[in-house]
Order: structure tokens, then C-alpha cells, then sequence
């Protein structure tokens, strides 16, 4: 008899299966969904709450707008009558000196009251002989100041007149106030409508030239405090080249400083 080794293997499968069954399967998805439900409702109300809100803040601007524009239209006009009057007694004035600087404020007064009634399609574009006719009489008004004017005309196809005298009376008049003696001008009308004002004034620091555009902002040194004004001069410059999209940049120089404007020549 002989042994027989026998080696066997065995292999088991075990398969299991399982079945539940979900009570208030409705119950439970309308918990989780009802809070986002409520959620989202709260935010359409408060969106619709805002919009409310907004409309009737933007109504009540409107309103003050237009009562804004309605007083300011009263006092230009109440303003004629003594512009006027002061004209009259300017003229019978002698005092040469006081006589020019009256005059040239009285201009003054006359295009800041005509540029309220006046809308942009009635005015009309400068052309060379009218800015050469502005410095004429502003070499008059400032004779102290050493004025050196180049101008480069080609065709001016957006600028107009009193945008135009608006922009030099207040950089003029800004240099006059700190300190210049001498003002060049130099205006190219070309592609671009390039206008730059540099002046040997007291200048501006360079770390004020980011403020100095700001509605009322005036620089607070020493040199200033003997020195008149609102701070608006330059505010409105700056609005006037932000209507036509240009640029204006500030360049503080060793002793005064130089302003450059850009603006698109395009109809």
C-alpha cells in the first residue's frame, strides 16, 4: 500500500444582499429644501427692498437737481444787473491798474454767467485768431507777467471757446497767485489738441500733486498762507478735460511748475 498526498484547496464565495426601505422620504427632502427655499426668498425681498429704495433716493436726486439748476439759473440771471453796473463805474474809473484788474474779474464774472445759459451744441469751437485774441488781451490784464505763446494750429475739430478760456483764465490765474513772473503757453492742434502752462512760481511739492485737483484742496505750507482762494480753480480744469476724455498731467519743476493737457481732436 503506498501513501497518496493529496493537497486540496477550497475556495468559498460568500455573496450578501441587503434591503432597506426609507420612511417620509418626502418629509425628509422637503426639510433640507425649505430652508434654502426661505432663504432665497429673503434675498429676492431684500433685492427688491434695495431696488424701492434706490429708485426713490434717485428720484428725490433728480428733484434736488432740478431745483439746483432752477436756483442756479435765478442767480446768473440776478447777477447781470450788477455786472452791468460794475462795467459803468469801472469805465469811469483813472486808476489804471485797478481799472485793468476790475475789468479782467468783470470777464470773468460775464463767462461763468453766460456758460450757464449756454449748452455746448451753442457754443461754438475756438479757432486760432480767437486764441491768439485771448492772449492779446491777457498779455493787457496781467502786464507784469512775461507771457511766451506758441501756438501750432492745424484744424480744432472738438474744443470750444469757452472751454477753452475757462481752462487758461484759472491755470493764468493760478500762476499769477504763486508767485510766476513769467507764463510760456505753448498749444499744438493737430491729432491731438496739446495745451501746456509751465511758470517759474513757487511750484508744487511733489507729494501734493495727486491732491491738487480735488474739489477745495489747497496745499498747506508757509508760502501759502498769504495767498487767496478756494481751491477750485484747478477742480474745474480737471473737469473740463475729464469731459473731453483727455489727460492732464503735473510736472513740479526746480522753480514753478508745468501742466499739460491732452485732449482727443475728434468731432
Amino acid at each position: 500500500m503506498r501513501d497518496i498526498q493529496q493537497d486540496e484547496k477550497h475556495f468559498y464565495l460568500v455573496k450578501s444582499k441587503a434591503t432597506y426601505q426609507l420612511l417620509n422620504i418626502q418629509f425628509l427632502i422637503f426639510k433640507k429644501i425649505i430652508p434654502l427655499i426661505i432663504i432665497s426668498l429673503l434675498i429676492i425681498v431684500l433685492i427688491v427692498f434695495l431696488f424701492r429704495n434706490s429708485l426713490k433716493n434717485l428720484n428725490r436726486q433728480e428733484k434736488k437737481i432740478s431745483q439746483l439748476h432752477t436756483t442756479i439759473d435765478s442767480i446768473a440771471h440776478e447777477l447781470n444787473t450788477p455786472i452791468t453796473t460794475l462795467k459803468f463805474s469801472v469805465a469811469q474809473s483813472s486808476d489804471y491798474q485797478t481799472k485793468a484788474l476790475l475789468e479782467r474779474q468783470i470777464k470773468r464774472l460775464e463767462n461763468i454767467v453766460s456758460s450757464i445759459h449756454t449748452s455746448d451744441s451753442d457754443d461754438v469751437l475756438i479757432d486760432k485768431k480767437k486764441m491768439e485774441d485771448y492772449f492779446i488781451e491777457a498779455k493787457k490784464y496781467f502786464d507784469k507777467i512775461d507771457f511766451k505763446v506758441k501756438i501750432n494750429f492745424s484744424e480744432n475739430k472738438s474744443l470750444f471757446e469757452n472751454d477753452f478760456k475757462q481752462i487758461m483764465d484759472n491755470l493764468i490765474d493760478n500762476s499769477t497767485k504763486y508767485g510766476a513772473k513769467e507764463i510760456e503757453v505753448f498749444i499744438k492742434v493737430n491729432k491731438f489738441i496739446e495745451i501746456e502752462v509751465s511758470d517759474d512760481g513757487i511750484g508744487i511739492p511733489k507729494g501734493e500733486t495727486q491732491h491738487i485737483f480735488d474739489k477745495y484742496y489747497r496745499i498747506t505750507r508757509d508760502e501759502n498762507l498769504h495767498i487767496n482762494g478756494l481751491g477750485v480753480g484747478l477742480f474745474l480744469v480737471k473737469k473740463i478735460v475729464d469731459q473731453y476724455k483727455g489727460d492732464i498731467d503735473v510736472n513740479p519743476k526746480k522753480k514753478g511748475v508745468s501742466f499739460k493737457i491732452t485732449i482727443p481732436n475728434e468731432a
